[in-house]
């Protein structure tokens, strides 16, 4: 299909509302699950293994992250057998257990699509707490409790309605999710403008991974150079948000200017667990 009749269709990504920019995305209107997690408003007697901060579950042998400025900081985890309890039976295919670890550059982490300033780890065997190493800062440990809500919930706004409706599945149905964390599902992205329109940052990152921009001369050009740009932007689709993380001022973790890590993997990488082809994407307000 060529460019110009493919921006006439609903699969177009370059659109004035937000919220279309959210449809495109083709998530089944928001079906997947969003699961949440947020702080625990009282101490847990024992940490989880899904947490903020602290100290990460490592194998004594396994390699600290490491960046130019020295050891990176431990940042957050996932424990996916914690997820598994939840029950959902529908959304991407993710791990029954293992644990997703984030480490980052904090200083220097930038902005847009990094590739340098931050890993994920993924480690099915938790063999107990690993100290940080020297030179190393340790965030304060924050226990994260989960929850999901069913369907449409892009927004935090969203989540406080399912809430007050009962679709909220959660060990608390009373607090605002804020900050608004959260693990699969439709993202709720920061506004994301290219010549006045909104852009899906995931049609940036493939687009992005040919070395074009997000605009619509820039894919015309592409088009008479040979370049399949309908299919390449339809690649899009296979991105999903694995994690999404806004900045908490209570766990030390500040994205920019009050902005919001996003981790994004391909479906089948996630089936897969071929957690070494995450992307990171970063906005910031």
């Amino acid at each position: 299909m060529p460019l110009s009749e493919f921006l006439t269709t609903h699969e177009n990504p370059f659109t004035k509302e937000k919220q279309r920019t959210l449809d495109w995305a083709g998530l089944a209107a928001f079906s997947d699950p969003v699961t949440w997690f947020a702080p625990m408003s009282q101490p847990a007697k024992d940490v989880p293994l899904s947490r903020l901060g602290g100290r990460p579950v490592m194998a004594p042998d396994t390699p600290w992250p490491t960046a130019s400025s020295g050891p990176m900081t431990f940042a957050a985890q996932v424990d996916f057998a914690e997820l598994t309890k939840l029950g959902r039976t529908d959304g991407p295919s993710c791990p029954d257990n293992g644990v997703l670890e984030l480490f980052v550059d904090v200083e220097n982490l930038g902005l847009g699509f990094p590739t340098e300033g931050w890993k994920v780890l993924y480690v099915v065997d938790a063999r107990g707490e690993r100290p940080h190493p020297s030179g190393s800062h340790e965030l304060p440990v924050t226990p994260l409790r989960f929850g999901w809500v069913r369907g449409k919930a892009p927004n935090r706004r969203a989540l406080v309605e399912s809430i007050r409706a009962g679709t909220f599945i959660a060990p608390t149905r009373d607090e605002e999710p804020a900050p608004d964390h959260r693990v699969l599902g439709p993202p709720d992205w920061l506004d994301d403008r290219y010549d006045g329109f909104f852009v899906d940052p995931r049609v940036e990152l493939v687009l992005g991974d040919q070395g074009l921009k997000a605009e619509k001369k820039a894919l015309e050009k592409a088009e008479k150079r040979g370049l399949d740009v309908v299919a390449t932007v339809r690649q899009a689709r296979e991105w999903i948000v694995l994690w999404q993380l806004e900045s908490d001022e209570r766990s030390g973790l500040c994205w920019g200017d009050c902005g919001t890590l996003y981790l994004l993997v391909r479906r089948s990488d996630l089936a897969a667990h071929r957690f070494d082809q995450v992307r990171c994407v970063v906005q910031s307000s």
